[in-house]
């Protein structure tokens, strides 16, 4: 079930996407900037079949400006990237090649090294932030959405990787993650923390 999101903007900036994301206010469904002219935002969300590779599906079948440009295509204004706080505490200095790697993804490394060769030689951190760069640069707004503790599958109701109360949240990591991912995007507009 889909459901749309109304956004609250001035007429002159539903062509400008990306300062929109600076000052947008929640409570529930709605989003508001306190001004007359109402406009959405779609969110298309971005995913990691294979969570431990720690990078968005794709991107060893297509480039990530093709991507973004059929996002775009589609209508969606903004992507939901998700990301596990150890990306950034723990395995933030791992590049994406060495991780591909440990995970044995030989295949799936050749075609990133095809299609998204600029991001092998990354770490983690750095590939995530590439990701984010040329998402706004296509035009996307990005919410940067803290999903899980550790890189892998989560959402059970068992497999203790959620949050408070789960088995692998530590609530001091987490706050170092969130911390280093604020100064990571803090000066990026199009990137609304989550």
């Amino acid at each position: 079930m889909a459901t749309n999101v109304t956004v609250e903007i001035e007429a002159e900036e539903m062509d400008e996407g990306l300062s929109l994301m600076e000052d947008l206010k929640s409570g529930g469904l709605n989003i508001s900037r306190h001004t007359k002219m109402p406009g959405r935002v779609k969110i298309v969300g971005f995913i990691k079949k294979r969570f431990e590779s720690m990078l968005i599906e794709g991107l060893n079948h297509r480039p990530l400006k093709e991507l973004a440009d059929e996002a775009i295509k589609l209508r969606f204004n903004c992507v939901r990237l998700t990301y596990a706080t150890q990306m950034f505490t723990r395995y933030a200095n791992r590049t994406v090649e060495e991780n591909f790697d440990l995970l044995d993804l030989e295949q799936a490394k050749a075609g990133l090294a095809q299609y998204n060769s600029f991001v092998l030689n990354k770490t983690i951190a750095e590939a995530y932030e590439a990701v984010v760069d040329v998402l706004g640069e296509s035009g996307l707004m990005v919410i940067a959405d803290n999903h899980m503790s550790q890189p892998r599958w989560c959402c059970s109701l068992d497999d203790g990787n959620g949050f408070f109360g789960d088995r692998y949240f530590d609530p001091q990591e987490w706050l170092q993650g969130l911390s280093l991912v604020v100064q990571r995007f803090s000066k990026k507009p199009t990137v609304r923390k989550n």
